[in-house]
């Protein structure tokens, strides 16, 4: 019979192998939670299910954690929140994200990263424009990988989509016109320390 520690072992082990059903296999089938896995090997399980888009097996694992009553860190509730996004269940995201605050866990720059991304991929600007300000108030220092985001979504909603959906008309500026562009996007570049505008 194997021990605790050889059960994450083997776990770990078919996980590099990208034998990914044997894992979760493997760990579904612990009956106690006592034998789970502890927080590194599982959230190196649930990293790597995402990279490989194995969302059937993420979510499966999830709910067995859940199950379990297992003690989320940093780490699991940003692996839920790019679940969540790639999902496109946004509501879902932003509530793991302050589920995760409630629970003491201070959201770092990937976590904020992470939810911007989906905010912006699924056309939610004016949501990714207040969580930009929300991790400013919170002394976080948004990043080139945040400003890039946030700068795809502008362009997608405001030139991509007639109806300018995801973004509010609070600012405005017509679609068409050239010096609100410049001016909007020169506040991004303000921010980068690139362009003309230093």
């Amino acid at each position: 019979m194997l021990s605790f520690v050889g059960f994450s072992q083997l776990i770990y082990a078919y996980k590099n192998k990208c034998i990914f059903d044997e894992a979760v296999c493997l760990l579904l089938s612990f009956k106690n939670a006592d034998m789970f896995p502890n927080s590194l090997y599982l959230n190196s399980l649930m990293r790597d299910l995402l990279r490989n888009n194995k969302m059937d097996l993420f979510w499966m694992v999830n709910e067995r954690l859940v199950e379990a009553n297992m003690t989320r860190d940093i780490y699991t509730y940003s692996h839920m929140i790019k679940a969540y996004c790639k999902s496109g269940k946004m509501d879902e995201a932003k509530r793991v994200f302050l589920e995760m605050e409630e629970n003491n866990y201070s959201p770092n720059l990937v976590t904020y990263n992470l939810l911007i991304g989906g905010l912006c991929r699924h056309g939610l600007v004016d949501e990714t424009l207040k969580y930009k300000k929300s991790m400013i108030v919170k002394g976080l220092v948004p990043d080139k990988y945040t400003y890039a985001m946030i700068i795809d979504g502008l362009c997608k909603a405001r030139f991509s989509n007639p109806d300018r959906s995801g973004l509010s008309d609070r600012s405005g500026l017509d679609p068409e016109d050239k010096a609100g562009r410049s001016s909007e996007f020169g506040r991004f570049n303000i921010d980068l320390g690139v362009g003309p505008y230093r």
